[in-house]
């Protein structure tokens, strides 16, 4: 999940309200994510491929 800023509360009425705020990341944070990406060694099995 990308990096947020995250907070709740209940209004008046019950109802719960969830505030997502999207921030940049810190350099080099999708690094660890893009381990292997382009090597073509995919650990997700094409949609196009047959089954085993």
């Amino acid at each position: 999940m990308p990096p947020q800023h995250r907070f709740g509360f209940a209004d008046p009425s019950g109802l719960w309200v969830d505030v997502v705020e999207q921030v940049e990341p810190e350099p080099g944070y999708w690094n660890k994510y893009m381990q292997g990406a382009g090597d073509g060694q995919d650990t997700v099995p094409s949609r196009t491929s047959e089954p085993a």
